[in-house]
């Protein structure tokens, strides 16, 4: 055999050969960096519970419905786990990208999804939104929220919260009639914005959800407009506390607690920590069926 460290298997040639399977997947599993699963079959992945692979660095593995019924696809993620536990990721040391593709995802028990925006035509966030919309409580789109239209935006309304990673492409009024529409928004954050908010749009905000608790702004331009009349009419009628979350902003420290003095506002200015997000991306966090 050629040696090689990149394998697409179309698991469907070995369904009349399973011997041949297994000498195939013991001649690669040592040094195989790459691997590409298609169409895998219950048996490919019960077979697949004998070997390991250390040096794999990316794992992609995809099925369609008609290969497993309905009632196997949670068989099928407890074998995969298995095989690529976390336990077993973590001796990976090389590992460098993990990806699981399925046809059906509301057949899983997932608390979280993510995705890359590059399919229309498999989109998590509007499959989800069909028969599970109140079961999403956060969504993170990092330059991809501008592809979906207010209507589709608006439907999770159990929605805790939302994160908005760089530059957006929503338009003030729009974002505003948005978080109007959750009504259980309790944290927004602007992560590496780099678009300057002026202190008025800062205040709308706030006064238009009157259930937000953290507000977190990162790497956001803040144009002080010394409007001190919006944060007194945003804060005096708010039942609870808000939070205002600062990081690597263009303001220090004591500039911001000088400006922003209110009974009803706290601040707080720890680094957020550092997650990696590709471009095009949406991230959504479920409530776990039962």
């Amino acid at each position: 055999m050629t040696p090689s460290k990149a394998f697409h298997i179309a698991c469907t040639q070995f369904k009349e050969s399973p011997e041949m399977l297994d000498i195939f997947l013991a001649s690669i599993s040592p040094k195989v960096q790459k691997l590409h699963l298609k169409f895998v079959t219950m048996d490919f992945l019960k077979r697949g519970q004998n070997f390991t692979f250390p040096s794999m660095k990316i794992l992609e593995y995809s099925f369609n419905g008609g290969n497993l019924h309905y009632g196997d696809f949670e068989e099928a993620i407890e074998i995969m786990t298995k095989i690529f536990c976390p336990k077993e990721i973590a001796k990976y040391q090389r590992l460098e990208e993990l990806t699981f593709i399925y046809d059906d995802i509301l057949a899983m028990k997932l608390r979280q999804l993510a995705n890359y925006n590059t399919n229309k035509r498999h989109d998590i966030l509007v499959e989800l939104l069909k028969n599970r919309s109140k079961d999403i409580r956060r969504i993170m789109f990092k330059e991809s929220i501008s592809q979906y239209n207010m209507c589709t935006l608006e439907k999770p309304t159990n929605l805790g919260q939302l994160t908005l990673v760089e530059y957006c492409g929503i338009n003030d009024e729009n974002l505003l009639k948005l978080i109007a529409n959750l009504k259980y928004l309790e944290q927004l954050d602007f992560i590496d914005y780099n678009m300057k908010i002026s202190e008025l749009l800062l205040w709308q905000i706030v006064l238009t959800c009157p259930s937000l608790k953290i507000l977190t702004l990162s790497s956001v331009l803040m144009n002080f407009e010394y409007g001190y009349i919006y944060m007194e009419d945003a804060l005096d009628n708010r039942s609870l506390p808000l939070t205002l979350h600062w990081d690597n902003t263009d303001a220090n420290e004591e500039l911001i607690r000088h400006h922003f003095n209110h009974p009803k506002l706290k601040h707080s200015f720890s680094q957020l920590k550092s997650d990696l997000f590709s471009c095009n991306m949406i991230q959504i966090h479920l409530r776990p069926l039962q």
